[in-house]
């Protein structure tokens, strides 16, 4: 017997759930894609219901001196992350030092990754990572360590766009109390490794990588409807930190030379053009952290805070950079202040010094530089 009507429902029938299964592959590969360009945390950075954000940098690990260093880092970042409240860790370059990779490891960058991550298993806090000069001069190119850190349940990280120098440049909003409008940016920035432009030296923020902050400057004024400010993240120093210390008076230490861009692109001409970014935070030179005030943007150093390769000083015990930032909703801004968090607990204000002036960038470490001395005034001016 035929049932005519029962043939043309079953073909609707069918019509839906194979319609319904494309939607849902298309929906699926979208969402792998996202993953794709973004880390795989999932959750919003925003301010608390009091309109405070903290944000936390940890910088310089150097993961594979010796073992006993990369327990005493994974530790002491636990604990550094544990004493504090952030909502969102900022890990600022060189966790690894790929230059130490015998070239035959082909696990090489994937081992310490999961060291330096684990102290983040134990918080569970999300972060987000840009690329120091060491971190990919091992087994992994730049965007394939970048690739692997988006892996990470807590990570924010994403790869930079193909078109632009680098493989670690992005921004990242943060959001009202409400997540109702975005009211902060934090901005990402790939410092590359060695020589800019061509020039032997350290590498440096990209002209294309320029191009690209203003072209997202404008796409994010027009979205949010105003320009929202915000803070910059890379690992190696721009030449404006040798101008910031040679002004004059500066918070913290200088104790070796910094090694800055061997050519200065112009990225601190465009922020002061661009008018939303009110402070540059690096890493780089273990025995810096000085910071203050150039023209009208903040420039400051980490304190390291790992174990592996040189530094700190002996007086400057390691820790972490933090950042509390406060939300007026009424005036739609946001004021932040910075303060050291150390290995012992202690919170450093950090002290007005003045320190020799700099005449140039330093490629490397300075020339009889002994960082088993317990002091090393040679860049002191007065104090």
């Amino acid at each position: 017997r035929h049932f005519p009507q029962l043939k043309a429902n079953r073909k609707i029938e069918l019509f839906f759930f194979s319609n319904m299964r494309t939607k849902l592959c298309v929906f699926l590969a979208t969402v792998l894609l996202l993953q794709a360009l973004n880390g795989s945390y999932t959750g919003t950075l925003k301010f608390k219901a009091d309109n405070t954000f903290l944000i936390q940098q940890i910088t310089d690990t150097h993961y594979n001196y010796n073992q006993s260093e990369n327990d005493k880092s994974t530790a002491q970042v636990t604990d550094l992350i544990q004493m504090e409240t952030a909502d969102v860790i900022a890990m600022t370059g060189d966790m690894v030092s790929g230059d130490l990779w015998d070239g035959k490891s082909p696990n090489y960058y994937s081992t310490y990754w999961k060291q330096w991550t684990s102290p983040i298993d134990t918080t569970k806090k999300p972060y987000f990572y840009l690329l120091g000069n060491h971190d990919s001069q091992a087994n992994l190119n730049r965007t394939q360590v970048m690739e692997m850190d988006m892996t990470h349940p807590y990570s924010m990280s994403q790869v930079s766009d193909s078109s632009i120098e680098g493989a670690s440049t992005y921004v990242l909003p943060v959001y009202d109390n409400e997540e109702s409008e975005v009211v902060f940016y934090l901005w990402v920035f790939d410092s590359g490794s060695n020589d800019c432009e061509g020039v032997k030296g350290y590498n440096c923020i990209g002209l294309s990588q320029i191009e690209w902050y203003r072209q997202k400057t404008a796409e994010l004024e027009k979205k949010d409807g105003r320009r929202v400010p915000g803070l910059a993240f890379f690992h190696i120093p721009s030449p404006e930190w040798i101008a910031l210390n040679n002004n004059g008076w500066v918070k913290g230490y200088k104790t070796e030379d910094t090694g800055c861009w061997s050519v200065n692109t112009g990225f601190y001409a465009a922020a002061k053009e661009m008018g939303n970014i009110s402070g540059f935070i690096c890493g780089h030179d273990h025995d810096n952290d000085f910071m203050g005030e150039y023209y009208g943007i903040y420039l400051m150093y980490g304190r390291k805070t790992g174990y592996g390769s040189y530094g700190p000083r002996a007086y400057m015990p390691r820790g972490s950079r933090m950042f509390q930032l406060r939300y007026d909703p009424t005036a739609q801004e946001v004021t932040w202040e910075t303060y050291i968090r150390t290995l012992y607990g202690s919170k450093e204000d950090q002290t007005l010094m003045k320190w020799i002036p700099q005449l140039k960038c330093d490629r490397m470490e300075t020339p009889g530089y002994n960082p088993d001395k317990p002091s090393d005034d040679r860049f002191l001016a007065e104090a």
